[in-house]
């Protein structure tokens, strides 16, 4: 009897143990999703600045820019986003935060997520890239834009970290517009061409009445 006893009181601790551990190790889960959840679901106009050093012209220059490729066929969406103290490793929280917002038209996947962390007052940056678009913005490229900017990224100085950004953005919008609307579909490349030789056709009728 007083083994039995024993038993259960031992399988009692072993149970306390295993609820505890589980506690702690489902507590440190919700602490590395914490800043990804407390972000907005979707982008409020191509932007989220939480770490409040975005200036109004930098915010003015992001919609603008994405406005203008609205309306482009596989068009690019360039998105940024200011952190403070996000517990999440930079690299795993650009990619969250990049299929979080859905950027690059989902399946498309020709998007860009410039992206700052300032975490214990050290501001780190990831530049997250869609497959749709590693052709025209390479790892390579992507580490000579941030070579350039480093200094200014991880400035105390909000105002400098502001122009670090904007200068980022500039070099990312550079590297990728040129690519928007290339990739159309077969029937639209077709009506395309159809139609430039119709124009062509009716010039060259054109000439030879006149």
């Amino acid at each position: 009897m007083g083994e039995t006893n024993t038993q259960h009181r031992l399988a009692a601790v072993w149970i306390g143990m295993a609820v505890i551990l589980l506690a702690i190790w489902g507590s440190g889960l919700g602490q590395s999703v914490t800043a990804a959840v407390d972000l907005p679901g979707d982008m409020a106009g191509y932007y989220y600045d939480g770490d409040d050093v975005l200036s109004t012209a930098t915010i003015a220059r992001i919609k603008q820019i994405n406005w203008q490729l609205m309306d482009t066929p596989n068009a690019p969406e360039i998105a940024v986003a200011t952190l403070a103290d996000a517990d999440e490793d930079i690299d795993q929280l650009a990619a969250d935060l990049y299929k979080a917002w859905n950027v690059g038209q989902g399946k498309k996947n020709v998007g860009v997520l410039i992206m700052t962390n300032n975490r214990h007052g050290t501001r780190y940056v990831k530049i997250e890239v869609g497959n749709g678009l590693t052709a025209v913005l390479s790892s390579p490229q992507i580490g000579d834009i941030l070579d350039a900017n480093r200094q200014l990224l991880q400035s105390k100085d909000p105002d400098t970290v502001d122009k670090g950004l904007r200068r980022v953005f500039d070099r990312v919008a550079k590297a990728v517009i040129p690519a928007a609307g290339k990739n159309k579909p077969a029937i639209v490349q077709r009506t395309d061409a159809l139609i430039q030789w119709l124009v062509k056709l009716r010039i060259g009728s054109w000439t030879i009445l006149f």
